[in-house]
């Protein structure tokens, strides 16, 4: 919620009422998507570990 909360406040300084809905919509997806990224590094590491460790 609060990664919402500085969306809007960011996008009422720099847009006004629009930026309201835009400003909160893209840090939302920005945060989203940023986790997914994240997420899919470590398990990728997790899996490469696997694999070194069983060919050795």
């Amino acid at each position: 919620m609060l990664i919402i909360l500085l969306g809007v406040i960011a996008g009422v300084v720099l847009s006004r009422i629009l930026g309201l809905f835009i400003g909160a919509v893209v840090l939302a997806l920005s945060y989203k998507i940023l986790d997914a990224l994240l997420v899919y590094n470590v398990f990728i590491e997790d899996e490469n570990k696997l694999l070194t460790k069983n060919n050795l």
